[in-house]
């Protein structure tokens, strides 16, 4: 596993040299420095972003005043990638990061050129469908090693839509794979996994709804209370392909 270790002052230059990546997301903000793609915790980035030197020290102090819960466990992190040679659609973080000896961010897996499902438009809806397989693959890899990734869709009312899914043409990678979303062994909640992956297999057929009807009715009445596995996954979008033919 790797370690990148910072105090409060190289944090702060680290983050002014860096290049930001995405900062939608609930409790992270990943930014580039150097060759490492870092997911530091929200609050501390934006805090010691906008603060002059001097007071970073202060600030990190200030973030975890109320927390005393690490922003992951080292433990969980360790447990995954003894997992990762059997694993090869999803890659798992690499490591965590320091400030001040206290675990505050992890190191990803790049996929610098990979882009965001949450900006996606749909070509066609074969495209389209490529990709709600090729997610499901990789759940379905997730599972039979015993994983589940419980934060795939956040979908509020009046929101956009935002995924924890990159993707490059029909290819895709998961992302954000640690924290309290991931879970594994008695913690596992597969039929929650599914029921998020059609969660985001109608918002992204919401996009299109004006050439397929047929399908995103189909799909806003679908009743999740029977999504249970891979299976009842499976079935509906085998529904969706038929209705798109």
């Amino acid at each position: 596993m790797e370690v990148l270790s910072f105090d409060s002052f190289s944090l702060k230059d680290a983050i002014t040299s860096g290049k930001v990546i995405g900062k939608n997301g609930s409790s992270g903000v990943v930014f580039l420095h150097g060759n490492n793609l870092i997911k530091l915790h929200k609050n501390l980035f934006s805090l010691i972003n906008v603060n002059c030197r001097i007071l970073a020290n202060h600030v990190f102090k200030d973030v975890f005043r109320y927390n005393t819960e690490p922003f992951v466990k080292k433990e969980q992190i360790e447990y995954l990638l003894s997992l990762q040679p059997n694993i090869t659609l999803t890659d798992f973080d690499k490591g965590i990061v320091l400030v001040n000896d206290r675990i505050c961010g992890t190191i990803l897996t790049p996929h610098l050129d990979y882009k965001d499902l949450s900006d996606y438009e749909p070509k066609s809806l074969m495209e389209l469908l490529l990709i709600l397989e090729n997610i499901l693959k990789a759940l379905r890899e997730l599972e039979e090693n015993g994983i589940s990734h419980l934060d795939l869709a956040m979908h509020e009312k009046g929101q956009k839509p935002t995924f924890n899914v990159l993707y490059k043409e029909t290819d895709i990678k998961l992302c954000d794979l640690s924290g309290e979303f991931i879970t594994y062994g008695e913690n596992a909640n597969f039929s929650l996994m599914y029921k998020q992956y059609i969660e985001l297999m109608f918002c992204l057929v919401k996009k299109i709804k004006d050439n397929y009807p047929l399908i995103y009715e189909t799909l806003m009445n679908i009743d999740y209370n029977t999504i249970e596995s891979y299976d009842d996954a499976v079935e509906t979008l085998d529904k969706v392909y038929k209705l798109g033919r």
